[in-house]
C-alpha cells in the first residue's frame, strides 16, 4: 500500500505524492502539484513532518522570501522547496543554516558549470543578479527549522521582464544557455545540503565564514546595511563565526548585524 493511502485523515491538504528516501537524510519527498508556499505548509504541519522531509511544489503561487517579499515561481520552471530539520543546536547551527544552504546552492550550480557568488545574508548571485534565495523559519517550541529554498532554473528573459526582474534576477537557463532537468537539480541540491549540514554538525560552524569568504560578492567593498540594529555605512569586513555581518564604520568601530539588507556603495554617487 502506498504511504499516501494511509495518511491521517485530520489533514485536509495532503501532498499529491509522497516518495520515501528522496528527502534529506533519506527522509520523505512531499510533492505538491500546486501550493501557496512550501514554507507556510511545512510550518503549519510540523506535527506531520519528520526530520529530513522535503516539501516540494511544482507550482508555488504565493512564495515568500525574506522581509515578506514574494518569490517568482512559474509552472515547473523553478525549484521551490522547504526542508524540515529538527533537533539542531539552536545557539550554534541554526543561526548559520541560511548561509549553509546558500553554499549548498552555489555548489549545486557549479555542478552545472554555473558559478555563483554569495551575498549576505543568504542570497546567491550570478553576474550580479539573483538566482536563488533562502528563507529560514524556526519553531522554538518544536525545536524545528524550516529552510525554504528558491532557485530560478528554467525562467527565460521574458519571464524576468514580465515580472520586472530583468535587471535584478537571472536563472540557470539564462546563464547556462540551455534548459535543465528540475528533478536532477533538486536531487543535486539535497545531496549538497546534506553534506554541508553534516560537516557543520560534526565540526562546528567556525569554518562557514571562511568558506563564504571565497565566494563573497561584497568582499573589499564599502557597504550600507539597514538592519534591526539601525543603519551603518562603512567597510565590509565579512562574516563572523555566528553568521553575522561585520562592518567597520567611519569611526573605525566594528558593528555586527544579525539581519538586514546590505548593498554596495557606489563611490561618486
Amino acid at each position: 500500500m502506498k504511504e499516501s493511502e494511509i495518511l491521517p485523515t485530520k489533514y485536509a491538504d495532503m501532498p499529491d505524492q509522497i516518495v520515501a528516501g528522496e528527502g534529506l537524510w533519506k527522509g520523505r519527498l512531499l510533492k505538491f502539484d500546486r501550493l501557496k508556499s512550501t514554507n507556510e505548509w511545512a510550518m503549519e504541519h510540523l506535527d506531520f513532518c519528520r526530520n529530513g522531509d522535503v516539501v516540494w511544489a511544482v507550482r508555488q503561487t504565493t512564495g515568500r522570501g525574506r522581509l515578506s517579499r514574494s518569490w517568482l515561481a512559474p509552472d515547473d520552471r523553478g525549484l521551490t522547496l522547504s526542508v524540515v530539520m529538527t533537533g539542531l543546536k539552536q545557539d550554534e547551527t541554526v543561526p548559520v543554516l541560511g548561509q549553509i544552504a546558500a553554499l549548498a546552492v552555489r555548489d549545486t550550480l557549479e555542478e552545472y558549470s554555473i558559478y555563483g557568488r554569495l551575498k549576505w545574508p543568504n542570497d546567491v548571485l550570478v553576474n550580479g543578479r539573483k538566482i536563488a534565495g533562502i528563507l529560514a523559519e524556526v519553531d522554538f517550541d518544536r525545536n524545528s527549522v524550516v529552510l525554504g529554498i528558491g532557485v530560478n532554473v528554467n525562467m527565460s528573459e521574458d519571464d524576468m521582464e514580465s515580472a520586472r526582474l530583468a535587471r535584478s534576477a537571472t536563472s540557470m537557463l539564462i546563464e547556462g544557455g540551455r534548459a535543465f532537468d528540475i528533478d536532477s537539480v533538486r536531487e543535486c541540491f539535497i545531496s549538497e545540503l546534506e553534506r554541508a549540514v553534516e560537516y557543520v554538525v560534526l565540526d562546528g560552524t567556525s569554518h562557514v565564514a571562511d568558506v563564504w569568504a571565497r565566494y563573497d560578492w561584497l568582499a573589499g567593498c564599502m557597504v550600507e546595511i539597514r538592519g534591526t540594529m539601525g543603519t551603518a555605512r562603512g567597510k565590509y569586513a565579512g562574516l563572523d563565526g555566528r553568521g553575522r555581518l561585520r562592518v567597520i564604520d567611519g569611526q573605525g568601530r566594528e558593528r555586527v548585524f544579525w539581519a538586514g539588507d546590505v548593498e554596495k556603495i557606489v563611490l561618486g554617487r
